[in-house]
């Protein structure tokens, strides 16, 4: 059986399905699976991130919702970035995570830039403040995990 969520890798569980076991069925069985399956994930994401690549956990975050997605991977991801709301999961400059509000973020327009090499070098800088957002967490893709988690909190401002 085969559910897509966006989230990368795969949850194993004795889900209910249809007849020919490809789709989840609706209901408070498969929703109490997935609401523990969110659980799970936010808890062990924090765990994926390295000393040497700190935001490397935000690559296995879902990066968006698809007119595609079944019920089932939609609750998945709203679950799941409820869980995630008042956690640390973004790297400071230090490489601690810490909650959204309580970094900076650089505006777009430089992080839309060609090359982000100014970033890396700040990042080396001796006397840079800690509370901004990692350099390894400033790639197309973990910028749109952020925003798309960012979009998922009530009071974010970067």
């Amino acid at each position: 059986m085969v559910t897509a969520s966006l989230l990368a890798g795969i949850v194993n569980a004795p889900w209910k399905t249809n007849e020919d076991h490809q789709n989840l069925l609706l209901g408070p069985y498969n929703d109490e699976l997935i609401d523990a399956a969110a659980t799970l994930v936010a808890d062990a994401l924090p765990q994926l991130a390295t000393r040497d690549d700190p935001a490397k956990h935000l690559d296995a975050l879902p990066l968006r919702q698809e007119a595609r997605d079944a019920q089932p991977s939609m609750r998945l991801r709203k679950q799941l970035y409820a869980h995630l709301r008042n956690r640390a999961l973004i790297p400071d400059q230090e490489g601690k995570l810490q909650r959204f509000e309580e970094l900076f973020y650089p505006p777009r327009e430089l992080t839309s830039a060609p090359s982000l090499e100014f970033f890396t070098r700040w990042s080396a800088h001796p006397h840079r403040p800690s509370n901004w957002l990692h350099h390894s967490a400033l790639n197309r893709n973990r910028l749109a995990r952020l925003s798309i988690s960012r979009r998922h909190r009530i009071k974010m401002n970067f």
